[in-house]
């Protein structure tokens, strides 16, 4: 689904309003009554609710709103930080129910204590439009409302929460956001996922057309989004039939790097995994990733090491429908010449990770090899290293940063990180919003490379491959997570996880 900027949220609403003839009031009379809906539905019984509104259109929602709850048992009250309202907003007023309170923030002495007596509320204070810091009141009532650690549904966007850059020093933090139209950007930057909570996109009466239209390249995968992107899996399908991922990884100082690669394209669904690895990691592959084949016998302590004539290298290309590369190993002298004669070798679709990346940002001969095969998953510093920059350039925006790195080296990349992207050249750039902390350690990058390497093998195309094998990795520390905790996590721990996570996608289906 695509991702939207404040102005162009705001064009939006203009066609929508003097091109399409639908009035502002009808808009907010959906956008409101959804809001609403909601937030009711999240509650077990109708209770008290209070509703904060600001003097604009998102406080015109909020009123709204209050109107619809009144209307189906709930008791209402409405906060107010102005007398005064915009034109569309005092219609929305006028409509209220004769007696409901509307009180002003300067009038109430104790405002956590005050807000506590309501079983939850709506944040309908300022919009899209709001940017830099709160003035005074606006901030008094956020902090209170987040001290009272009541329910809170945001509309549209929490308050505070810049809707392009993410930026929130002071933000309502909502554990829902009912956001109208489409997702904004800045809900997935910045402090922007910390802040909105579960989103959930309201389309309201806006054309799809519309709200897709325009230049938008940003994007954040769905659940449903996911699941259109499994790969097909037959009846009388065969190990042949769902693909051979060869995965090139690991050293005698990093065997554990191949492990969980070969474990990720294990878990893939892939038919087989052939690990192309030195004798100090055979052993370990035969321990924990028994169903890996083991095909090259060599005593080298690096995969360069393991020296392939011409003809069996061809015929291992010959039966490959995919490659994972670079995990754990290492750099030495040989290594260059794997990787190029990978690269070289009849654009087998790739993943090309870790040490393979850094080779890859010393070497322009190498870059030049690269093609709309690949996958790059580099972390902010592999990236910075591909692109001369620094680690902070590349992390003050991320969404140009993948886009560049896209666009400059002609192949999907992921850039990994929280809230992973997965860009493609000149198309979108899409966000991840699946994963947890737990994903904060080492091997984690190992995993994700071998899972895409492994879809890759399925005859998904890089870029869907890319993004469902990130969407899945997430989930799959999620899934951990709830069963678990985030902090004794280990990586093999995730691995094990990523079948229910396929089977929570799956279930998206039915």
């Amino acid at each position: 689904m695509k991702l939207v900027t404040a102005a162009r949220m705001r064009e939006i609403d203009r066609i929508h309003i003097m091109d399409r003839g639908i009035p502002a009031e009808v808009l907010m009379e959906a956008a409101g009554r959804a809001i609403a809906r909601h937030f009711a539905g999240m509650m077990p019984e109708p209770g008290r609710a209070v509703v904060l509104c600001g003097k604009g259109n998102n406080g015109g929602d909020g009123l709204v709103a209050a109107r619809f709850l009144h209307s189906i048992g709930w008791k209402v009250e409405v906060l107010s930080t102005s007398g005064n309202f915009t034109d569309a907003a005092q219609n929305a007023r006028a409509q209220l129910p004769t007696g409901t309170p509307i009180r002003r923030v300067e009038d109430i002495a104790d405002l956590v204590g005050w807000l506590r007596d309501f079983d939850g509320a709506i944040d309908a204070l300022l919009g899209t439009g709001a940017k830099g810091a709160l003035r005074e009141d606006f901030a008094e009532l956020v902090e209170a409302l987040n001290m009272s650690r009541i329910f809170v549904l945001a509309a549209d966007i929490p308050t505070g929460l810049n809707a392009d850059t993410g930026e929130a020093p002071l933000a309502v933090i909502a554990h829902v956001t009912v956001t109208i139209g489409r997702p904004k950007i800045g809900m997935v930057r910045g402090r922007g996922p910390e802040v909105t909570g579960r989103v959930i996109v309201e389309p309201i009466q806006f054309e799809p057309a519309i709200l897709d239209g325009g230049d938008v390249r940003t994007e954040t995968l769905l659940p449903d989004e996911a699941t259109r992107l499994l790969p097909h899996r037959p009846l009388d399908g065969n190990k042949g039939t769902f693909g051979l991922c060869l995965v090139v990884a690991g050293s005698d100082a990093m065997p554990g790097a191949a492990v969980l690669a070969t474990l990720g394209a294990l878990r893939s669904g892939c038919g087989l995994v052939r690990a192309f690895a030195p004798s100090a990691v055979r052993s370990a592959l035969a321990i924990h990733a028994p169903e890996a084949l083991l095909p090259l016998s060599a005593s080298a302590r690096s995969a360069t090491h393991l020296a392939l004539d011409p003809t069996r290298w061809n015929e291992l290309m010959q039966k490959t429908d995919s490659i994972v590369i670079g995990p754990g190993m290492g750099m030495e002298s040989g290594t260059r010449d794997l990787l190029y004669q990978v690269l070289e070798k009849g654009h087998v679709p790739t993943v090309i990770d870790a040490d393979a990346l850094n080779m890859i940002a010393e070497e322009n001969d190498l870059r030049a090899l690269l093609d709309e095969s690949h996958v790059l998953t580099p972390h902010p510093g592999e990236l910075a290293r591909l692109m001369s920059r620094s680690t902070s350039e590349i992390q003050q925006d991320r969404f140009v940063a993948a886009a560049d790195a896209a666009d400059r080296f002609g192949c999907t990349v992921v850039l990994k990180g929280r809230g992973t992207l997965v860009a493609t050249p000149g198309g979108p750039i899409a966000h991840v919003g699946t994963g947890n902390t737990a994903l904060a350690k080492g091997g984690s990058g190992d995993l994700l490379a071998g899972l895409i390497g492994g879809l890759l093998a399925q005859g998904l195309a890089p870029a869907h491959a890319a993004q469902l094998g990130c969407w899945v990795h997430g989930l799959a520390a999620d899934v951990a997570a709830r069963e678990q905790s985030t902090r004794g996590l280990l990586m093999r721990d995730i691995a094990d996880a990523i079948p229910r996570a396929f089977h929570e996608v799956e279930q998206q289906a039915h």
